[in-house]
Order: structure tokens, then sequence, then C-alpha cells
């Protein structure tokens, strides 16, 4: 049952990377829309 800790870890990780990145490439998006 150890892979089971790893892949929560894992995906718990992998989910607060995808909350600190998403919001900077929005933003860059619309930056580049405004110019």
């Amino acid at each position: 049952m150890k892979t089971n800790c790893y892949v929560i870890q894992f995906a718990v990780i992998l989910g607060l990377v995808a909350l600190l990145t998403v919001p900077q490439v929005v933003g860059d998006v619309d930056e580049e829309r405004h110019q």
C-alpha cells in the first residue's frame, strides 16, 4: 500500500504546481491580447 501514499502525494504536488502556474500563464495571455 506504499504506492498509494506516493500516488496521493504526487497528485497533491501536481495540483499545487498547477494552481501556481495556471494564473501566470493566463495573465501572460491576457497581457498579450491587450497589447
